[in-house]
């Protein structure tokens, strides 16, 4: 019995959100949410954490992200945005990853965004804000 092997499920990196600088006054902070509800926030500028910080994302939100991520078919839509692939280098440029599991993608996108995945990221920094952030330490 002291041999025996324990199958203990393997945490992964379930979400990725990030924000990149754009000419002006854009928030620019990274977003890591894991299988297990550990969450870190990478804030660096014009957003409401800056510094590391790290949180819990419960499980019923997980279970939402996931379920609002099947209903915009995430993993069928674009893997960038403009289709074009012809950045505007004064916008920000955004990636959102997703790993349910079975399956992982990641989107990059600048502008003519599709309005269900805006509204997506949206609902996934609405939750972010609700989270009691620990700060783990200063921006360097």
């Amino acid at each position: 019995m002291a041999n025996e092997e324990i199958d203990l499920p393997k945490v992964h990196l379930m979400l990725r959100l990030e924000r990149r600088p754009c000419y002006g006054e854009c928030p620019v902070y990274e977003l890591k949410v894991y299988s297990d509800g550990r969450a870190l926030w990478h804030g660096e500028s014009y957003c409401s954490r800056i510094g590391y910080f790290e949180a819990y994302l419960p499980k019923e939100w997980r279970e939402q992200i996931m379920t609002q991520a099947e209903l915009i078919s995430f993993f069928s839509l674009s893997d960038h945005y403009p289709l074009e692939g012809q950045y505007l280098s004064e916008l920000p440029v955004t990636f959102s990853y997703l790993n349910n599991g079975i399956q992982e993608y990641s989107i990059s996108q600048n502008y003519l965004t599709p309005s269900s995945l805006l509204r997506f990221q949206e609902e996934i920094e609405r939750l972010a804000e609700e989270l009691l952030w620990e700060k783990v330490r200063e921006q360097n």
